[in-house]
């Protein structure tokens, strides 16, 4: 927030929680971007995003917390604009990854890796999701979202 008279804000509550969370999570996926499912759908014009999966925010939310990572910005020129429309997110290098976490959550191990192995981008995220499938496969239980308590350092 921006403003030329106020120099201090406090916000409290809920989101106050949940904008911690998702600051420790950052370091923790080490991506310089990590937002929220509400926040991606908002985004996802403007940027370039890749699911990264979910957690669940103990004492803050009773449903999983879908994580997304912001890449990069979109092209913002003129000429681009009505082509990024057309591409959609045949545009999206990352959107093949986010189709393997999402069979990765759903349980389907053989699907998501042989997703997952399509990728362009190969990084320590595709590692990370590469041996959650591993253990997944070896345990042949679905996977279940991590639960992250909040913390009020």
């Amino acid at each position: 927030m921006e403003c030329d008279g106020v120099k201090k804000c406090t916000f409290i509550g809920p989101a106050a929680a949940l904008l911690h969370t998702l600051e420790r999570l950052t370091r923790r996926y080490k991506t310089n971007f990590l937002v929220d499912g509400a926040v991606e759908e908002e985004a996802q014009n403007n940027f370039v995003v890749r699911k990264l999966g979910e957690v669940r925010v103990t004492r803050v939310q009773d449903r999983p917390l879908r994580l997304f990572e912001i890449v990069s910005a979109k092209a913002a020129s003129e000429d681009e604009w009505m082509y990024q429309l057309e591409e959609g997110e045949k545009g999206n290098p990352f959107m093949t990854y986010s189709e393997a976490v999402d069979l990765y959550l759903k349980g389907t191990y053989e699907e998501a890796k042989a997703t997952l192995e399509k990728c362009a981008v190969k990084d320590h995220h595709y590692d990370r999701l590469m041996a959650a499938i591993a253990a997944g496969t070896a345990s042949g239980k679905p996977p279940e979202a991590e639960n992250v308590e909040p913390d009020y350092e």
